[in-house]
This record gives C-alpha cells, structure tokens and sequence, in this order.
C-alpha cells in the first residue's frame, strides 16, 4: 500500500500526542532536528519542541512494537490546516501495516503545531530619515532624535503569506523599548512611506505575499532623544550603560527565549484563515 511513512518537514514545530487507541505500545520519533534523533512517548498529553533552522528538512514516523518485533514503522495519513497564522498539521497512523488493516487510523494521532511566522535573523539598525543612510555600527545617537529602525524580517511560516499580511512589533517589543526610553511612532505620513516603499497601517508594515523564506527589510520610526543606554548585550537581559541606545545584538539563551527581546520583535497580523 501506499500510505506515507515518513513526512518531511522544515521549521520549528510543537508535537503533542493527542489520542491514542490501540494495545500495542507506539511512540513518536523525529529525525536529522537540530538536537538529533528525538523520540516521543505515545501517552496522550505528551508533547515535543522540535527546532531546525533554515530549510533543511528533518522527518516524522510513529512507531508500535507489538511485544515480539521490536519498534516497526506505522503507516501515516497528515492533513494540514490554517486559521490566521496558526498552522498545524494532524497525523493520524495505523499501526496493523498489512492487509488484516481495518484502516482506522486512530491507533496513534498526533498534532504539530508551526512555531515560526516571522523571524529577525539581524539586528536591528538605525537609519537616518534626511539622508536614508545607516548609521555606523547601527547605533541610534540619542542627540538625533528622530530615526527609521530598519529590520529584516524573513518568513519563517513554511507558506507563502496572504496578500493581506502586515508585520508589527511585538507588545513585549514595544515594552522593552518604551523602557529604555524609546518612542514608536505608528503615525507615517505619506512622503516617509512613499521614501521608502512601504506602506504603513497602524504601525504595521504591509509586506503582502511574500514568498516562504524570503527576507525583506521593513522601517518602523522611532524618537530615540530619551534613550540614555546602549545595550552591548552578551548574553540575554544583560547590557553596559553608555551614551547611546543600540538593540540587542545578540542572545546566547535557548530558542525561543522566553524574555529575550531578540526574539520578540515581530509578530505578523492581517494573517486570514485558509486551508491549502
């Protein structure tokens, strides 16, 4: 027969067992993910991060032993779903790979949750607004005011955005800023959007279909005039007081950091529901 075994994937995922009907013992296991070869228990609640940058693809099986040939491969059925940007995809197995098959595919289901829409691979940097050119190092000089703060934002969804889609900060984001005394400006008007191509809604960035793991670089303004510390971060939350303001530059803490305003800059919104 026919039925998959082994489906690939790309991204970082969230499995969590979610039923189980069957007498034999069954498991999940995961392969070529950034920690290895991972194996998940077959007991419903049970659930596993799974983190593989880029696009390299790693693989999904469930297992049943039936006491007497060891851990053999069920046979899988994936149906993928969208609703705004929560994207998941359900695996039901059948673990009786034979023609005694009843073919119910309840033995084992599974659900995998995407944990990635949108990514910022860089730190962020600053941008003056009359000239259009970066500052040296990125650095926001407190003295100037007034900044565009560019970000690279890159698709992490594994699918091509809605034309609809639109890229914000995060309130976490927003929080971190307004504590060290930065302004976000959400008001744009028409000749700023216009310098830089893009469209601006609310403080949010219009970026429209982009493509799976495309890259583009989006603006957001910033009044950085209150701003008396530069973060010269090493390691997640901590930083040395300087005469000027700089974002994170980097986070040695586990992905994703719970705290960590490296990796709370972006969140995509606009996003609707969909199936593919």
């Amino acid at each position: 027969m026919a039925d998959v075994t082994e489906p690939s994937f790309v991204g970082d995922w969230r499995i969590s067992v979610t039923s189980k009907n069957a007498g034999w013992s069954q498991r999940v296991v995961v392969t070529n993910t950034e920690a290895g070869t991972l194996t998940l228990s077959g007991v419903p609640g049970a659930s596993l991060g799974v983190y593989r940058s880029g696009q390299t693809q790693w693989k999904l099986r469930t297992e049943h032993n039936d006491g007497s040939s060891g851990w053999e491969p069920s046979w899988l059925q994936p149906a993928s779903s969208i609703a705004g940007t929560r994207y998941e995809v359900g695996v039901a197995s059948e673990d009786i790979t034979t023609d005694r098959s009843d073919r119910d595919f309840d033995d084992l289901v599974i659900r995998l949750q995407n944990l990635g829409v949108t990514a910022q691979p860089v730190p962020p940097f600053a941008v003056r607004p009359q000239t259009l050119q970066a500052m040296p190092e990125g650095i926001f000089e407190a003295s100037f005011g007034g900044y565009f703060m560019a970000v690279r934002a890159t698709n992490t969804w594994t699918q091509t955005w809605p034309p609809t889609a639109s890229v914000g900060l995060t309130d976490r984001c927003r929080a971190w800023l307004a504590a060290a005394g930065v302004q976000v400006i959400d008001q744009w008007p028409a000749k700023d959007q216009d310098a830089l191509r893009q469209k601006v809604v609310a403080g949010r960035v219009v970026v429209g279909a982009m493509p799976a793991w495309d890259s583009r670089l989006i603006y957001f303004k910033v009044d950085v005039a209150n701003a008396a510390v530069r973060w010269s971060v090493q390691a997640c939350g901590r930083g040395t007081p300087s005469s000027r303001f700089k974002p994170q530059e980097s986070c040695n803490e586990p992905s994703p950091c719970p705290s960590c305003p490296a990796h709370a800059l972006l969140r995509l919104l606009g996003m609707h529901s969909r199936r593919p």
